[in-house]
């Protein structure tokens, strides 16, 4: 076998040949294999169709280790070529992350084999500079990196070896998980990140401080001060929180607005030919992620001449779906840097980045096996997500991360303390706020308990806080809801703000004068509720309240609230409305970055405006201080859904 190129530093298309096979080729194939993974091959080619050149090309990405390419007979080793070795030093998977909420700075991340932790001659470095041709300021970077015992260790089970051979039956090219597997194994356990366990690299990080805040174009160039480097790359510096905004949004014509790009469950698992069985088949069905990010760069291409204009990219969970195989995260980042090189990302946690069997979070649907092992401490690293929730401040807009997979009720008390203290003046502050949550809160499929328990856990905040847009991910199809308060569309005016008095009633003779005429028999407390809104604005005698005798299912209405008594606990409680200006917020569904759609979920709920299915997409927020325009694109680069809010 005879391979050509032997190194190189981005990518390469490495053209193998080979000679000297003889009697029936049908059952011969060649295949790419990644040095230090010995479970499967990364791609592979049937030989039969090739035998006019004897010769094929493989597409390889810079993971830093080695390649080799081996000729197989079924499942008979034949020949194996030389190694082909990409400059582990060349630095790769450049993305861009902010640095709390200073408009002032940016983080730059990067990754190669070797840092001064492994070679003290190594200083690893971002050179930047406001001119392409003058990158004359120099920002030193810190490392870090994890390795198999702190995966092994945080999963929580004995010693796990690295699997040092491959699967059995390689000919074969099952997916190596599910029905079609004999041995019906799972695509990923708890145990698969430490199984397939390959060292990361070196993950570079460097701040790049004293930016003029407000879309200024900032050059930089990553790698060591006398060293590989990379090309020239460019970013534009952070709009304060308030800062006021002067441009016209390429990408759409809104005045004075920022624009950012959202999507989650990004999964491209490749059970395609020349993929299947191989490190990158991890899913049972053929998924899209590289197809989506093709069509974000196919728009920027038709309207920016290439430039990447978003302000920066919310990636709400799910994002690679790398389960604990590691050249998932190589296709992941080498697909991702030419958008994130360039744009910051505010990455959230979903359930196949943390989800693990010993997860401490009590809940039954949070410890299952969906992160491959990697619980969390993956995503983690790659893209310095130093707490599971946080703020983030951009402009006229302010984004709060959670997250579905921890323990909501720290998360609720966060927001306690967090929501009181933004300023949400249009002059000073951010007069949006949107938050991101992966599993959705409201949804038209069937919803899981833990959902659920967020639902009633955050709802009301958002509410009395006037949160404008909840962006969820997680079920794989595209849904809008209505404007949401109680469990149904508000279609009162305003925000109904609650405040609950507890088990309290009102005196026998105050009942009189302030119960109004009708008495609902429901089912629970938000219906209750709902009942009272739809008073709230009556002309001549508007609902202040309710009083909820849950275990007799009643809910009466109150026009007046006084002579307070005690009441028993279970069977009473009382809950007074404000009304508040604004609106509830909207939720979005949006879980189709390239996730196996769910063509049979096409029924929708009342709460439903807009659905659709079997598509996959992305979408973008276009904000200003007055408008919050969020729009739904398919692969077509077209917008198949919208929805504009004003103040």
């Amino acid at each position: 076998m005879a391979i050509q190129p032997e190194h190189f530093d981005e990518h390469a298309c490495v053209v193998v040949s080979w000679s000297g096979a003889t009697g029936d080729l049908s059952n011969d194939w060649v295949s790419s294999w990644w040095e230090p993974y010995a479970a499967t091959y990364i791609q592979y080619f049937d030989v039969l169709p090739l035998t006019e050149t004897n010769s094929t090309c493989f597409s390889l990405h810079n993971a830093r280790h080695g390649y080799r390419f081996r000729y197989y007979r079924g499942n008979t080793l034949l020949a194996t070529s030389n190694a082909v070795q990409p400059n582990g030093a060349y630095p790769m998977h450049v993305r861009v992350t902010f640095v709390g909420n200073e408009a002032d700075k940016l983080r730059v991340h990067w990754i190669s084999n070797r840092s001064a932790a492994t070679d003290p001659a190594v200083t690893p470095v971002v050179r930047y500079g406001v001119s392409p041709h003058q990158l004359d300021r120099v920002a030193y970077a810190n490392v870090t990196t994890f390795t198999h015992a702190d995966i092994n260790t945080l999963v929580g089970l004995p010693h796990i070896p690295i699997r040092k051979a491959p699967f059995d039956d390689i000919a074969s090219r099952f997916l190596r998980c599910g029905n079609s597997f004999p041995t019906n194994e799972p695509c990923f356990t708890d145990r698969t990140a430490c199984e397939q366990f390959v060292d990361p690299g070196q993950l570079h990080y460097a701040e790049i401080t004293d930016l003029i805040p407000g879309g200024t174009t900032y050059y930089y160039q990553v790698g060591e001060l006398s060293g590989p480097v990379s090309k020239v790359l460019y970013v534009k510096s952070p709009w304060a929180l308030g800062q006021k905004v002067h441009r016209r949004t390429a990408t759409l014509n809104v005045d004075d607005a920022i624009s950012v790009l959202l999507m989650a469950d990004g999964g491209f698992g490749m059970a395609r030919e020349g993929f299947r069985g191989g490190a990158l088949d991890n899913k049972h069905k053929t998924n899209g992620f590289d197809q989506v990010v093709t069509a974000i760069t196919t728009h920027y291409a038709r309207k920016s001449h290439g430039l990447v204009t978003d302000d920066f990219h919310i990636f709400n969970g799910d994002l690679s779906y790398a389960q604990g195989w590691p050249y998932a995260w190589e296709h992941f980042h080498t697909l991702t840097s030419p958008i994130y090189a360039h744009v910051p990302i505010v990455a959230g946690y979903g359930n196949h980045e943390v989800d693990w069997g010993h997860n401490p979070v009590n809940d039954f649907e949070l410890r299952g096996s969906d992160s491959g092992g990697e619980c969390g401490l993956v995503a983690a690293k790659r893209f310095h997500i130093a707490n599971p929730w946080y703020l983030t401040t951009y402009g006229p807009l302010c984004v709060i991360t959670l997250s579905s997979e921890h323990n909501i009720t720290v998360q609720a008390d966060y927001l306690r303390q967090l929501l009181p203290t933004l300023d949400r003046r249009a002059e000073t502050g951010c007069p949006w706020l949107v938050v991101q949550i992966h599993r959705p809160l409201y949804t038209s499929c069937f919803i899981e308990i833990t959902s659920m328990v967020n639902r009633y856990t955050l709802v009301d905040l958002f509410i009395t806080y006037n949160v404008d847009l909840v962006y969820t991910g997680h079920v794989h199809f595209y849904e809008r809801t209505c404007q949401i308060s109680n469990d149904v569309c508000a279609d009162w005016g305003f925000r109904d703000v609650w405040t609950s008095l507890g088990a309290v009633q009102l005196s026998p003779a105050s009942m009189v004068r302030c119960a109004m005429n009708t008495t609902y028999e429901v089912f629970d407390l938000p219906s209750c509720r709902m009942h009272c809104a739809r008073q709230g604005r009556n002309a001549t005698r508007p609902c202040v309240g309710v009083m909820h005798e849950g275990l007799l299912f009643k809910c009466t209405l109150l026009a007046c609230l006084d002579d307070l008594i005690p009441a028993a606990w279970n069977l009473t409680s009382m809950h007074t409305m404000s009304m508040e200006s604004g609106m509830p917020p909207l939720y979005i569904v949006d879980g189709v970055a390239g996730a196996e759609p769910e063509p049979s979920w096409t029924f929708k709920s009342s709460l439903t405006e807009y659905k659709d299915f079997v598509e996959w997409g992305y979408s973008r927020l276009v904000v200003n201080a007055t408008q919050l325009s969020f729009f739904h694109y398919h692969m077509d680069g077209l917008v198949h859904d919208s929805q504009v809010l004003t103040k």
